[in-house]
């Protein structure tokens, strides 16, 4: 008769990176659980991967209206700002959650932004921190005042973060894989 181990018994717990509330007691403790039953944490980047394809499309649709100099391009350019805000948070949380897998929510949680992102890099889940923090300035420039110079900066830069997010969410899977 073999006798398999309990945690070979249970399933894997699974965490959505699209709970609203963040990163919270519930996960630091759910991490802690798998980690001395050695359950395998299998997250969930489908939320930040349909921000990632949204923020595309709308891009997409804000350039072409913007090409035709119609008047749909002031409407479409803010929606897309919306979809990067969106998109941001999504990336943020997935690292987080994904940092705290591998040090421990609790740690995490205690940690300036610029650290956690610090930490994400030593993970080697992000190429640069300052990039980051460049995304996160515009974020925060978009999130508490309209200013129409604003955005057309933050509209001009979504490429550039549509790059980078579509990166951090390929190593995200690649890493979750091994």
């Amino acid at each position: 008769m073999t006798v398999r181990p309990r945690a070979a018994l249970e399933p894997p717990v699974t965490l959505s990176i699209g709970n609203p509330s963040g990163l919270t007691a519930a996960l630091a403790c759910r991490t802690i659980q798998a980690r001395r039953k050695r359950i395998p944490l299998n997250l969930d980047y489908s939320h930040l991967r349909k921000s990632i394809a949204r923020l595309a499309a709308n891009l997409a649709l804000a350039r072409d209206a913007e090409a035709e100099g119609g008047p749909l391009f002031a409407a479409l350019r803010d929606g897309t700002i919306q979809s990067f805000e969106f998109a941001y948070t999504m990336s943020i949380r997935a690292l987080d959650r994904t940092v705290a897998d591998r040090v421990g929510a609790q740690e995490l949680e205690t940690a300036a932004f610029r650290d956690r992102l610090r930490m994400a890099w030593e993970a080697g889940l992000l190429p640069s921190v300052d990039i980051w923090l460049d995304f996160r300035h515009l974020r925060n420039e978009t999130s508490h005042t309209y200013d129409e110079a604003k955005a057309t900066k933050v509209y001009a830069a979504i490429p550039s973060f549509l790059d980078a997010a579509r990166e951090v969410l390929e190593t995200l899977e690649s890493k979750r894989a091994h």
